[in-house]
């Protein structure tokens, strides 16, 4: 004799099948008076997906609320979790596991593990959640996953012979007489953002506001486009050692982006010509938060992208400026010194360089609170041991 079957199996029928908003098919089966007692069930009830609703008391598609979960439905959503390797955060794939993420070129997510909890509202039409669950050993495990780079003053000394330059050729341009010279343009420098820079000089030489804003602007414009050109035809060059830093994280499996004050019409034929675009995988300029460094956002808005946790994505500066901004978004920092930014104020840093070291001369340490020692060089053991990764 065959095994009984549960009365709430015997008994359903009507069975349908239909698709949500995102294409996942669903079976709909309404229950006849028998019903599961061990899942709480009433005669009536309808399961849906998993979930359970009072039929006729449903609602509306998105808003279903109060839904329970059957007891083998919750086995099976048990298992299909645990089988689960990989996620969806909006934006990328993310493997659990690094290696895998490796060899399919996919971005790991570093340090926790996201999964997408589908609720019943969401099967019937809302919107998924994403939640963020602690690493599966329990506490957060140190580890360097991600290195995020300025770009002005830090990957490129662009400062003095680039952006200046590109300044007073727009000056030249416009047939102003004004002309910034070195000293001049370092002081400068303590406005961030171009435009912003323009309107504070122009604020010193008592132009009009109204004047000002427009003046600056088209000025600013112009430089741009003066700047970007530069960049493609080879003017702005890296900082020494800068190549060999990158060279070194990529084949540690560290991911590379850039958080930057500069505007994204330059930044990425700069970034493109001098390292190649494609190794960075999360790019913010200025252009794309609403305030510039020392506001994080820009830092704030670069996690975001990689999905990654603060602690574990070390910055590389070179102002006081945007060591506040990195601080301020929870990074540690590392501050690699220029002629425009060695006398500022770098107390909050966990280690000041005057250059990155390597192949052309090694660097100077001006200021290792943590003890980290480099080698004459801004290395990825170095950075590992800022994190605290071990070994």
């Amino acid at each position: 004799m065959p095994p009984r079957r549960p009365p709430w199996e015997a008994r359903a029928h009507r069975a349908d099948r239909g698709r949500d908003h995102l294409g996942h098919v669903h079976l709909r089966v309404v229950c006849l008076p028998s019903h599961d007692p061990g899942a709480g069930g009433r005669p009536g009830d309808r399961f849906i997906g998993g979930g359970r609703e009072r039929a006729g008391q449903g609602d509306p598609p998105g808003q279903a609320r109060g839904l329970r979960l059957s007891a083998p439905a919750r086995a099976d959503r048990a298992r299909r979790r645990a089988a689960r390797t990989s996620v969806y955060d909006g934006h990328h794939r993310l493997w659990r596991d690094p290696d895998r993420a490796r060899a399919d070129h996919r971005p790991v997510l570093g340090g926790r593990v996201l999964h997408t909890q589908r609720t019943a509202a969401a099967r019937l039409g809302g919107s998924d959640r994403v939640r963020a669950r602690g690493p599966v050993s329990g506490g957060r495990t140190a580890r360097l996953r991600a290195v995020v780079l300025d770009v002005d003053g830090t990957l490129v000394d662009s400062e003095r012979d680039g952006h200046r330059v590109a300044f007073n050729r727009a000056f030249d341009e416009a047939g102003l007489p004004d002309r910034w010279d070195v000293e001049h343009y370092g002081e400068l420098l303590q406005v961030p953002g171009g435009k912003r820079r323009l309107k504070a000089y122009f604020g010193e030489q008592k132009v009009p506001d109204a004047e000002s804003e427009e003046l600056a602007g088209r000025l600013h414009t112009r430089k741009t486009e003066i700047f970007t050109g530069m960049a493609r035809e080879g003017e702005i060059e890296a900082r020494p050692g800068v190549g060999e830093l990158l060279d070194e994280l990529e084949e540690a499996g560290v991911r590379l982006g850039v958080a930057t004050t500069g505007s994204r019409t330059w930044v990425d034929p700069l970034l493109d010509r001098l390292f190649g675009l494609g190794r960075f995988e999360a790019i913010v300029g200025g252009d794309e938060v609403p305030e510039p460094k020392p506001d994080p956002s820009v830092y704030r808005m670069a996690l975001e992208r990689l999905g990654l946790e603060a602690a574990d994505v070390p910055a590389i500066e070179d102002s006081a400026i945007g060591l506040r901004a990195a601080k301020a978004a929870g990074l540690p920092c590392v501050v690699v010194v220029n002629d425009y930014t060695r006398a500022q104020d770098f107390g909050a840093a966990e280690l000041v360089l005057d250059g990155f070291g390597g192949s052309d001369g090694a660097a100077s340490v001006l200021a290792d609170p943590r003890s980290l020692e480099p080698p004459g060089r801004l290395d990825v053991d170095t950075l590992r041991r800022l994190v605290g990764e071990d070994g």
